[in-house]
């Protein structure tokens, strides 16, 4: 309990820290950087091994190829300042003399492949390294003029195999940050955003290689600095296993102008030399020569069968101040874990690793441990005229020789938070754990994949707050573990990511293999270009296509996004909720007035943080998951309506037994869920009996009661709001308790008529106006998938039954996804019908049954639309075809559909964004209350006086004293609260609408369907749904625009919860979109029952 709760407190305290820094940044620099050109000459974009090879074969001249590499970094290091001291003069000569030799003939390609495997191919080296002849400064002024007179052993040995120094690069100052930043040669910028940094310490050789100004350098990694780099970068890099790779000759903290003290490279035993590479397979040939004077032979480069191997994964490290994993890297590891699994039918298993806690911590206070002050690590003792401690603080104000930084980094040693010398023992005690937990884990077969650092590049100033997040990297330092960074994507700002290869020690080649494969899959390294291939803007698909993913970026409504694939390559279709502050600034597009843009960005992100303090309250509160409804056992209970009528006509099954199965299956559920309101259970087994025995008279034909009572027999259930005659309608208020309905909706109506069966209405929120199913009359109705979580709202009473076994379908209506959200959270399917497809009237609120209705008041039902509820896809037709029979409109809702998805059916999916929707909550909000002219009850209460101000029990609500609950007088009160609504604005949102219902003919035609997320969240605790009212726009908008949406459930995440995706097709083409969740549902199974979802398993 104490390590959680250091856990959040940190977890909130650096997050908010993080973004308010963010958003100051963000303001500073303003939208994205510039990107390097792309490269063009072919040469630049061949392998170091290719073009080796085509150099000993006489196919390429080496000094082209120098040539190439120069014009390239005069082209991009103006950009980027990537460069320290460079030797063009000097590579084309030795270029030239390696022309001569291949020229002369006098030795055979075999031999130069074997000692010379990189004979004439230009590398660069990280500015820390000796190199004869070149200045080693470390990046700070005083050693301005240092000059190493001999090669560091790493640099000798790429020289020994032919490679030809073309530059050195720039480091941050004496290689403490994790931003190439320093006072003496500057900044080095990322080439895919130059206001984004290219990580640290080998900043400048990642961003040389990233903009195709390298193709192989040199660098070391203490903490990540070549991974991270890497990671920033979109480049391959490789950390090998402790000793393999000599590091000597470096500074720091070795002094070219000074004997070497044994007390300052005792760093070294942390230190990894290692490549890095725009291509996977240059990573075999430079290890092959860095490795070469070891002595330990290791197969690079050998065939693995990668069917024999063991793929474990983590997806994050939980550790105090360390920011959640970015989602799009969450993803890719998922992918990258998935193509492993599919391609070579293995099985891979996630690893949590709660032992890496206090990674962070530990790892710091071990390397300090390598000598007794931080200053002597990288400045070997010296008095360079400054003081850490003084310094610190000038720098704040810009008056220190050194950057804050790298000041930063000196004062860790007086920061008890992070480093306590009497903790020296405790902390090598957990590191020998650590030893003993991976050597447990790592086989010579098994490797794990994690990411290499939990955010993209960020601005360099904002590096020092993301420092305890390099315990991703730094771990395997201490270890001495081999790690291989691999580029895997690019976010939608352009930003690459990737994730680590981590294997056993001296199992280099393994790890090496697996970045050759993923390359292969994935593409690895891209070039920069000039414009992002992920246009914001709406395009319009042509026929038979797919439009899927769409993204609201709303001023309240921000959840992070994340991906998952359909049908193998198929369509990237899901989205689900995350970190906060991962998406907190979000895509402001087209807002004209830069001070509006930042008002919104911080009343978008408190609400953000409030939002997130209230889970933290509520998961203290609640604790674990809930109670789950046993599963559904009677085989009765398993089959659809469509079949069991089809049963019930040709008289092998009994109505009676139907029914009584159902009867049973509520008794046994609902003192969990609490979904019913008013049981009619003998009169439903009365008409069961009636139905058997009109069955078994013969008097009607099995085709004539297939067309004309379709759903004979079948039990059906109905949400309270429907009148209902002689039920009552209360709308979930204490005075209406005794309501009761005169006469039946016209849906209800339609659904006997169709030989259906009621036998229970279901329980709403209060009025009903709240994602969560709760009221004060009825109670509260609870998810069957986890008692703690809401089943949603307004029709959650018939989701949470339905969902539990307990009707097989009903009617619930639709004002804002009061069908879609239920059945998301729920896990079972649901149709929005077309607006005007299914008559709406019959419902309290707003027509009320003791009195008659005003027509004001019936201006609500534009915007509503009754639709079905079940667990079986093919429902939706049978009860669409019975609702929908009173509409002039003729759909074919059992015809074949158009054959829809991409690699099933070998079509083309579109990805569109729909910038247009970034106002979409403030539009349908004020669409919705155009339908009233006094106040907002009068929605729902039809102007009835009810002896309560919204306003005065609001306030009474919070201290218990209100009749209505907290989440209903919210939004009772939303026509007072001027950022969600504005009368003056009726207008300017009703031209909105006019051009969102252009923007959506233009989108959908005849075939074609959109998929998208109904919701972006998943099912959450009743008390958290009116911070989430916002996110209604997902589903709102097509209420508000009145096309079809049919709501898909698609699995479950490790928690147990439902989740699923809504169908969207254009007016009156339900029968499409009801036939695409067919489909779905033959593919990902549809509806799970309770009680046989794995927790901890995440199932698409």
């Amino acid at each position: 309990m104490k390590e959680t709760f250091w856990y959040w407190f940190f977890r909130i305290l650096t997050d908010t820290i993080r973004f308010l820094w963010h958003c100051v940044l963000s303001f500073k620099y303003g939208g994205k950087g510039k990107v390097v050109s792309p490269v063009t000459n072919p040469l630049l974009l061949k392998s170091a091994t290719k073009l080796a090879q085509e150099i000993r074969e006489g196919k390429l001249k080496s000094e082209e190829v120098v040539q190439a590499y120069i014009d390239r970094i005069l082209e991009v290091d103006p950009l980027i300042n990537a460069t320290v001291d460079r030797c063009f003069e000097d590579a084309i000569k030795k270029a030239k003399e390696v022309d001569s030799l291949i020229a002369s003939g006098n030795y055979s390609r075999e031999y130069l492949s074997k000692e010379k495997p990189l004979l004439g191919v230009p590398f660069s080296i990280k500015l820390l390294f000796y190199a004869k002849g070149l200045r080693c400064t470390a990046g700070y002024k005083a050693f301005e003029h240092f000059v190493a007179t001999k090669d560091a052993p790493a640099v000798a040995l790429m020289k020994n195999a032919g490679g030809i120094l073309i530059t050195s690069t720039n480091v941050p100052e004496l290689a403490t940050n994790s931003a190439t930043v320093n006072k003496l040669h500057g900044t080095t910028y990322n080439p895919y955003n130059t206001n984004r940094t290219s990580g640290g310490s080998s900043g400048g050789e990642s961003a040389l290689i990233a903009a195709g100004g390298s193709v192989l350098g040199i660098g070391n990694d203490l903490m990540g600095s070549l991974r991270l780099p890497a990671h920033f970068t979109g480049i391959f890099a490789h950390k090998p296993t402790k000793g393999l790779i000599p590091n000597e000759g470096c500074f720091p903290p070795e002094k070219p102008d000074e004997p070497t003290n044994p007390k300052y490279t005792m760093i070294y035993k942390y230190v990894s030399t290692g490549p890095m590479c725009r291509y996977a397979e240059d990573l075999i040939i430079s290890m092959k020569s860095l490795s070469s004077s070891s002595g330990i032979k290791l197969n690079f480069g050998e065939k693995v069968n990668f069917r024999k191997i063991k793929v474990l994964y983590l997806k994050q490290i939980r550790s105090l101040m360390v920011p959640l994993v970015h989602k799009d890297i969450t993803s890719t590891l998922e992918k990258a874990v998935s193509y492993f699994e599919n391609r070579y039918n293995i099985t891979a298993q996630e690893v949590k690793m709660p032992f890496l806690f206090d990674a962070s911590r530990c790892v710091v206070n071990i390397l300090l441990q390598c000598v007794t002050h931080v200053k002597e690590i990288f400045l070997g003792g010296a008095d360079l005229g400054f003081n850490e401690k003084v310094d610190f603080l000038k720098a704040l104000i810009r008056k220190s020789v050194l950057c804050f930084s790298s000041l930063a980094i000196f004062n860790l040693t007086y920061f008890p938070l992070w480093y306590k010398k009497d903790r020296t023992v405790y902390y090598q005690d957990m590191l020998e754990d650590w030893t003993k937990e991976f050597d447990k884990l790592l086989d010579e077969n098994t490797v794990l994949l994690m990411p290499t650092s939990p955010v993209v590049a960020p601005y360099s100033s904002e590096v020092t707050l993301a420092y305890p997040s390099l315990c991703y990297t730094a771990v395997f330092n201490v270890l001495g573990l081999p790690a291989t960074h691999c580029p895997m994507g690019f976010t939608k700002q352009g930003l690459p990511y990737g994730i680590q290869i981590i294997g056993r020690a001296n199992n280099d080649a393994l790890t090496i293999a697996c970045a050759v494969e993923l390359e292969r899959a994935f593409g690895g390294w891209k070039s920069p270009v000039l414009k992002l291939s992920s246009s914001s803007s709406c395009q319009v698909p042509s026929s038979n296509q797919v439009i899927f993913d769409i993204r609201i970026d709303n001023l309240l409504c921000n959840f992070k996004i994340s991906e998952s694939t359909i049908i193998s390559s198929l369509i990237k279709y899901i989205h689900s909720i995350d970190d906060l502050y991962s998406l907190l600034l979000g895509q402001m597009l087209k807002m004209k007035e830069i001070a509006w843009h930042w008002l919104c960005i911080v009343i978008h992100n408190l609400f953000g943080i409030i939002r997130f303090l209230w889970y933290c309250v509520l998961s203290l509160k609640y604790g674990g998951k809930g109670k789950v409804v046993p599963p559904v056992k009677n085989p009765l209970l398993l089959k659809s309506a469509t079949k069991l009528a089809q049963e019930i006509r040709e008289g092998k099954l009994k109505s009676e037994d139907v029914v009584q199965a159902y009867i049973d299956r509520i008794l046994e559920v609902e003192p969990l869920i609490n979904a019913t309101v008013d049981r009619c259970f003998e009169t439903a087994i009365q008409k069961a009996r009636e139905v058997d025995s009109l069955i078994a008279s013969g008097s009607y034909s099995r085709e004539y009661l297939g067309k004309e009572k379709p759903l004979l027999g079948v039990p059906i259930t109905i949400k309270l709001i429907f009148m209902v005659k002689g039920l009552r309608c209360t709308a979930g208020y204490k005075d209406f308790e005794n309501l009761i309905a005169k006469r039946d909706a016209s849906v209800v109506a339609l659904m006997k008529k169709a030989g259906a069966i009621l036998i229970a209405s279901t329980n709403i929120p209060e009025l009903p106006c709240n994602m969560g199913c709760k009221n004060k009359l009825h109670g509260t109705t609870y998810n069957p998938y986890d008692t703690k979580r809401t089943s949603g709202g307004s029709s959650g009473g018939e989701g949470a039954l339905i969902a539990a076994g307990g009707s097989v379908f009903g009617i619930g209506n639709d004002m804002a996804g009061s069908v879609r959200i239920p059945a998301h959270f729920t896990g079972i399917f649901a149709h929005k019908p077309t607006r005007g497809l299914v008559p709406s009237d019959g419902c309290f609120p707003p027509e009320r049954p003791d009195k008659p209705s005003k027509a004001s008041e019936l201006k609500i039902y534009n915007y509503i639309s009754p639709g079905p509820m079940c667990r079986y896809s093919e429902d939706l037709i049978i009860s669409m075809q019975c609702l929908s029979s009173t509409n002039e409109v003729a759909l074919r809702f059992d015809e074949k559909a158009v054959s829809y998805f991409e690699n099933r059916y070998n079509i083309a999916a579109q990805e569109v964004k729909f910038p247009f929707l970034e106002d979409a909550n403030r539009c349908v909000i004020s669409k919705l209350f155009q339908c009233v002219t006094k106040s907002v009850n009068e929605i729902f209460l039809g102007g009835g006086e009810l002896g309560f101000s919204e306003k005065t029990d609001f306030l009474k609500s919070f201290i218990g004293k209100s009749v209505l609950c907290v989440p209903t007088l919210a939004v009772l009160n939303f026509a007072y609260f001027p950022l969600i609504y504005r009368k003056d604005r009726t207008l300017y949102y009703q031209n909105m609408l006019e051009d969102w219902i252009k923007e959506f003919d233009k989108l959908l035609d005849e075939n074609t369907v959109l998929l998208m997320p109904p919701s972006p969240v998943v099912a959450p605790y009743n008390s958290e749904v009116t911070l989430l009212f916002p996110s209604i726009c997902y589903t709102s908008i097509f209420n508000i625009l009145g096309l079809p949406a049919t709501q898909c459930p698609m699995g479950f995440t490790k928690q147990g919860l439902p989740f699923g995706i809504q169908v969207v097709g254009r007016a009156n083409n339900d029968a499409l979109t009801i036939a695409c969740t067919i489909e779905l549902e033959k593919a990902f199974g549809g509806w799970k029952s309770p009680g046989e979802v794995k927790e901890g398993c995440c199932t698409v």
